[in-house]
């Protein structure tokens, strides 16, 4: 019997196969005949082949059918009929169909049908029916009529197998009768043609091959050899000038149906087998790759190594736990065994520093953690951290992060973190000190900030001056903690405004966290000590023109541009000019023939000063000679009493400048001098119109005349001996200490009398650490008698330290000072103390210090009866002695009621010398020695008040002891004259002219009034 194979064909998804119906006749005699036919239909191609017909024999024939279908990707291919007609002789027919159906294909023999014939026909049907998965092309089975081996005829069978249907014999008789049938019939009996090669597929006797391809009789040495399971193909092998072709088993699973096929080649036998069962049917497992949410599992065999693959999908539900996995055969299944790993990992993290990576979807039986690897994108470094470790990653620096699940020698990766942590850096610094040449900031982390929690490594500051090109050197920090530092900038010039910032570093990178600006204070202006020596020019032999403009190059001013004042001295003589913008002096009347020392000042906006010192010569007075020694020959007495005289006057000329107090370039009010009668008109007058020409007069007084420098009470040291940084003295008249240096310092002014030059000294209350200062002060100038103008406290305030011992301690030691109390005399408005003052570093004898306090003095305004001031005057001039130094008045401040009772004392004396007081200008003469002399209006008027309760009554008070004798002398008469004290009464009525009764005299207050005559003054 002859086998032709006409076609192998492919069978894909969809595909239906319809045979229609098989028909084989008798035969008259025995004719035996083999017809084959194959259909194929691919990609939805329809292949019918109506009829095949085999005609009569007259001998018995025997007839083998065999018809296989293959429907491909949706094809229908229907065989409609086959049909063998009648024969006279017995036939033996043998009918084997076979119908592939894969991935949801159909196929169906819808009829068999075998006529009766003449003789016994003998009639074998094989029907095999092939249902394949949809998971890609499957081949077709060509039907062979003999197994391959007797092991893969036993193997039992699976749902997945491919069921093959026993031969069916069928015995017709001899006759039959037969429709006539509308099929077409094709006959094939052998292959005329040949084809150029044949193989064979055998069982390998090795080891490690399971089967053998054998290729004979071909032309051609290049083949592709094609290995097909049920499902896929699952190799193809190129091969070169080979007659032989292995199959290992590592290709292959265990139990599985395989096909193998050789392009352009016949099929020689059966290419078909079934893998064995052999090794363990739980294999130990390996985990041979792992994807985004699937697990690959491979099976590894103690005997034959079988290509055993499973993949198993990861899900919420199966994550991290231990999974038994059944993989199903074609014929056995096996088992696996693994512990599956998370879901792919979802991870996110808190945008702040440090940072915290959290793991998003961690299923709860997972025990192990992520590790987090991010990537600087600046610098391409990666870093490793910890799930649950806080990450200080860098600020403004673009990071890639993911993370890492390890798992079988493998990682499984989470999705990537893209960010970038922005940082606010405001300006949360700011300037806690400044000095002249220093500046000092401080900064603090910004709460709430994502970055507040970068622990900085170190911190640094550099300025520059605004507008400038250059910088101060970069300077480090004082490192406070992580989050806050103390930066100090020296060596900075003065008065300039800097821009200033400071740099943060940590893990080597650096970060501007703060930009700000201030400026320097002013410093005293500052001389090149190249400075050339100013030009001098003699306008005459007894003067010099000073021209230093060409000083202002080598000048800086390190504050506002200010002015300039000249001094020239010789002898202990100070002649004083300026201050002027312009550098520009001219001295007259000087001396002939006199080497002055010359002292050229700078002094800035803010009272800082400098200044260069040098000689200059004054000219020999030739003219002045020569006449006379003409005039000396012609009359030398009377040339000897001109030369006398002239020297007399230029003394008393010298000594009259010298006294003199420079004058300050704001103009003053022109107030005449008011006689001892007018001072009540005068007062009716200014007081009128609720005080206006009183109010206008006073606030024409500069409160401060700024031409006079107080440098050394602004200078840092001695800012803190200061009670009101607004009260200073000015340097020309300051007590200065015998200490010398920077400790000569003390708040107080030498005050001129009237026609007495330092007469007072006007000091401010002394403070716990100044009282050492102010007994010096007292000893050094051999002050006899202080005057205290105020109580230790007012309102709850300190106005000054008790610098004196009480009765109960009796003394107190003073650094070099012991002051002891002899005695305390408490009057009404005022307190007396005798005091005893030794210096322990002198061994002269103690010193006797009258200690008057007045303490009648209201918190707020002036006192209301003027007379209490007179009394006060009185008792202090009570025990002056020719021989004490200036009297030692203090308040407070020592400006406003020092200066009061020092007007009323000099203006008293003017009334008795001259019979007039030019009140407003020793006011301003007394700010010009001390800045807010009679601080206030009210103060103003009371001097005036005070000299008319002093014009008009004069001294009425009479001690104790003396006033019977001094009334006695009161009461006496001279004839028909009134009596003093008649005089005095009289006087009374006049008093109350000078004060005003407005208010009480009012219309809207007369109805009060029970006397029309009798009214409170104002």
């Amino acid at each position: 019997m002859t086998s032709n194979d006409k076609e192998n064909t492919h069978n894909h998804i969809g595909s239906t196969s319809n045979q229609k119906e098989t028909q084989t006749s008798t035969s008259i005699l025995p004719t035996r005949t083999n017809i084959q036919q194959q259909n194929t239909d691919t990609t939805g191609s329809a292949s019918n082949q109506k009829d095949s017909q085999t005609s009569t024999s007259i001998l018995p024939t025997h007839t083998t059918i065999q018809q296989q279908n293959t429907d491909t990707a949706g094809s229908t291919s229907k065989q409609k009929e086959t049909q063998t007609s009648t024969s006279i002789l017995p036939t033996s027919t043998t009918i084997q169909q076979q119908n592939t159906d894969t991935a949801g294909s159909a196929s169906k023999q819808k009829e068999t049908q075998t006529s009766t014939s003449i003789l016994p026909t003998r009639t074998t049907i094989q029907q095999q029916n092939t249902d394949t998965a949809e998971t890609g092309p499957s081949p077709s089975h060509t039907p062979t009529q003999t197994p391959l081996s007797p092991d893969q005829e036993t193997q039992p069978r699976t749902s997945n197998d491919t069921i093959t249907s026993p031969p069916i014999t069928t015995i017709t008789p001899l006759t039959s009768t037969q429709p006539p049938s509308t099929l077409h019939t094709f006959t094939s009996i052998t292959d005329t043609t040949g084809s150029p090669c044949q193989y064979s597929v055998l069982k390998s006797m090795k080891e490690k091959e399971a089967h053998v391809v054998n290729i004979n009789g071909s032309k051609n040495q290049n083949y592709t050899i094609s290995i097909k399971d049920k499902h896929n193909e699952i190799r193809a092998e190129q091969i070169s000038n080979q007659t032989a072709f292995e199959i290992p088993f590592e290709w292959l699973k265990p139990c599985t149906v395989y096909t193998v096929s050789v392009d352009d080649c016949k099929l020689s036998g059966n290419n078909t087998f079934t893998s064995s069962k052999n090794g363990e049917t739980v294999p130990k497992t390996v985990v041979s790759s792992v994807t985004d949410n699937k697990v690959c599992l491979n099976g590894v065999f103690t005997g034959i190594q079988w290509n055993l693959t499973e993949c198993v999908n990861i899900t919420e539900q199966n994550s991290c736990v231990s999974s038994t996995h059944t993989v199903v055969l074609d014929t056995c299944t096996y088992t696996m065994n693994v512990d599956l790993p998370p879901v792919k990992p979802l991870i996110n993290f808190n945008e702040t520093i440090p940072s915290q990576f959290e793991w998003m979807n961690k299923p709860a039986r997972c025990n192990a953690t992520l590790i987090i690897n991010c990537t600087n994108n600046e610098n391409k470094s990666s870093t490793i951290h910890d799930l649950n470790t806080p990450v200080s990653l860098l600020p403004d620096t673009e990071y890639n992060c993911t993370g890492e699940y390890p798992y079988e020698k493998q990682h499984i990766k989470s999705n990537e973190l893209s960010f970038q942590i922005k940082c606010d850096w405001r300006n949360n610094g700011q300037f806690q000190q400044r000095s002249n040449s220093s500046l000092k900031i401080s900064w603090n982390s910004l709460e709430g900030d994502k970055c507040s929690g970068i622990k900085w490594d170190s911190y640094s500051v550099s300025c520059k001056i605004r507008g400038s090109d250059g910088s101060s050197d970069r300077v480090n920090c004082t490192k406070l903690s992580g989050t806050s530092a103390v930066c100090n900038i020296t060596r900075l010039t003065p008065y300039k405004k800097y821009d200033c910032n400071i740099t943060g570093t940590v893990n080597q990178k650096y970060y501007r966290i703060y930009t700000g600006n201030n400026a320097t204070l002013s410093d005293k202006p500052s001389i090149k000590p190249e400075t050339k020596v100013p030009k001098i020019i003699h306008p005459s032999h007894n003067s010099l023109e000073i021209n230093c403009e060409k000083m202002k190059k080598d000048l800086v001013w390190n504050g506002g541009e200010g002015t300039f004042t000249a001094e020239i001295t010789y002898n202990g003589e100070t002649i004083t000019a300026g201050p002027e913008d312009k550098c520009f002096f001219t001295f007259s009347d000087l001396y002939y023939l006199a080497t002055y020392d010359v002292k050229i000042t700078a002094v800035n906006k803010e009272g800082d000063s400098a200044f260069i010192t040098y000689k200059a010569n004054t000219l020999y007075n030739d003219k002045a000679v020569v006449g006379f020694l003409v005039f000396l020959i012609i009359v030398t007495s009377v040339a000897l009493l001109f030369v006398l005289f002239k020297i007399y006057l230029l003394k008393r000329k010298r000594t009259a400048e010298d006294e003199e107090i420079p004058l300050t370039p704001e103009p003053l009010r022109r107030v005449e001098p008011i006689y001892a009668d007018g001072l009540v008109e005068a007062y009716k007058t200014k007081i009128a119109d609720e005080s206006r020409l009183f109010m206008d007069e006073f606030q024409s007084i500069p409160r401060i005349f700024s031409n006079y420098t107080i440098k050394e009470a602004k200078k840092q040291e001695n800012q803190s001996k200061n009670r009101y940084v607004d009260i200073l003295p000015y340097d020309y008249n300051r007590v200065t200490l015998s200490a010398g240096g920077e400790d000569d310092y003390i708040n107080a002014s030498f005050i001129e009398g009237y026609q007495e030059p330092k007469k007072y000294i006007a000091a401010q209350g002394p403070k716990d650490e100044t009282v050492c200062d102010f007994w010096q002060m007292v000893w050094e100038q051999k002050s006899s008698i202080i005057v205290m103008v105020t109580r230790c406290e007012e309102g709850n305030k300190i106005k000054c330290a008790q610098y004196w011992p009480s009765l109960d301690r009796e003394t107190e030691i003073f650094d070099d000072f012991v002051v002891k109390i002899r005695s305390e005399q408490h009057c009404p408005d005022y307190i007396i103390r005798h005091l005893i003052l030794n210096n322990k570093r002198e061994k002269a004898s103690e010193r006797e210090v009258t200690h008057i306090q007045f303490i009648s003095w209201p918190d707020h305004g002036v006192p209301g009866d003027p007379s209490l001031l007179l009394k006060l005057r009185r008792r202090v001039n009570s025990f002056k002695n020719f021989f004490s130094g200036p009297i030692v008045i203090h308040c407070s401040a020592g400006v406003g009621r020092t200066g009061t009772y020092i007007g009323i004392d000099a203006m008293i004396e003017s009334l008795e010398a001259e019979g007039r007081v030019d009140i407003y200008g020793y006011v301003a003469k007394l700010r010009r020695q001390r800045c807010l002399m009679v601080q206030v209006e009210a103060q103003y008027i009371l001097i005036h008040t005070a000299l008319i309760e002093y014009t008009m009554f004069g001294e009425t008070e009479v001690s104790l002891s003396e006033f019977h004798s001094v009334l006695n002398t009161l009461r006496q008469k001279d004839g028909s004259d009134p009596s003093l004290l008649e005089m005095e009464f009289q006087k009374l009525p006049k008093f109350k002219k000078w004060r005003t009764i407005n208010t009480g005299s009012s219309e809207d207050n007369k109805k009060k009034n029970r006397y029309s005559d009798v009214i409170p003054c104002q």
